[in-house]
Order: C-alpha cells, then sequence, then structure tokens
C-alpha cells in the first residue's frame, strides 16, 4: 500500500472516512517492522501525505483536524535517540511497552541464544500475552536471560523459547550476563 502513490492516497482518504463516520478523534497506524530501506523511506511518504491529507481536510470541513498517531520501529540498538535525530520532536513521542511475547521452536534445545534456529513458531501459536509468558516461565521452569544488547528478556525451556519485556520478577532460574 505505502509503496505507490495512488494507493496511498486510497488508503489515506480512506482512513479519514472512517474517522469521521464513526465519530473517532484521529487515526493510528502501526507498522512496526518495515523490512527493509525502501519501506522506511515509503513509510516517510505515507506519513507526510498524510498529514498533509489530514491538515487539507480540517480546513475545508472547518472540523478540529484528526490526530495521527504511530507505533513505528523502535530498535533498542539505536531507540528512541534515532527518531529524535530523524527531526521528531520529543514532546511527540511516547514509548509503548507491548504486554506479549512472540514465541518460537528451537531447531536444538542445546542453541537457544537470541538468532538461534528454529524450526517454526512455538507455544500459543506464536504469541504469548504477558500472563502466559509468566506462566509458561514458572510451568516449566524455563531459563530467563536479560539480553544486555537488546534490553529485554528472553526465555527458553526445552525447545520453546520467548522474547519479552519485564521488569525482572519471576520464579523461575535468572541468568543475568
Amino acid at each position: 500500500m505505502a509503496s505507490q502513490p495512488y494507493s496511498r492516497s486510497t488508503f489515506i482518504n480512506s482512513t479519514i472516512k472512517v474517522a469521521r463516520d464513526y465519530g473517532f478523534d484521529g487515526v493510528d497506524l502501526d507498522w512496526e517492522f518495515p523490512s527493509n530501506e525502501s519501506d522506511m523511506s515509503n513509510l516517510g511518504l505515507l506519513f507526510n501525505e498524510w498529514r498533509e491529507a489530514l491538515e487539507h481536510e480540517a480546513d475545508i470541513t472547518k472540523r478540529a483536524r484528526l490526530v495521527l498517531t504511530s507505533a513505528v520501529y523502535y530498535d533498542t540498538n539505536f531507540g528512541i535517540g534515532s527518531w529524535i535525530q530523524g527531526g521528531v520532536p520529543p514532546e511527540k513521542i511516547v514509548m509503548g511497552l507491548p504486554l506479549y511475547g512472540p514465541t518460537w521452536s528451537l531447531e536444538n534445545p542445546n542453541i537457544n541464544t537470541v538468532g538461534a534456529p528454529t524450526t517454526g513458531t512455538g507455544p500459543g501459536s506464536g504469541l504469548l500475552v504477558y500472563s502466559q509468558v509468566i506462566d509458561f516461565n514458572r510451568n516449566n521452569n524455563a531459563t530467563i536471560v536479560f539480553d544486555n544488547t537488546r534490553i529485554s528478556y528472553y526465555s527458553y525451556a526445552g525447545d520453546s523459547w520467548v522474547s519479552y519485556d519485564d521488569i525482572g520478577r519471576s520464579n523461575s532460574k535468572s541468568i543475568m550476563p
């Protein structure tokens, strides 16, 4: 959708119509994982065109401008600073914390670090909500690892592997490298 001007325009116009038809205050885009530099460039184009369309629609209709928000890529190695350096005002940034964890089945349970080979999704068909992560860790006596590079946690038990954010409390054994 974001790679072509026509499809961007169609998407933008439809979001404005839906927001107005249902009395929403704004629109939100959740594109957290652009896969390459082209996707990132198209994401930037989408944001610019969307903002301009929201301003134009508000001018024409004399209604309050719809709010545009987005859940976007956040690389722990660079963090919010990269968005600020890219020109986003700090007062416009809100950091969210996901309350879920993607899961994987390890190809070899003895190779269980970040980037270990996998055979597919793990428990919960590939996703556990936070309470399920805690239950998984407790019920399986999972090993919990804090990854200093990514500033996040992962745990594993047998061939099951889970990545998640946490405050560090657990009834399971923990490895803090």
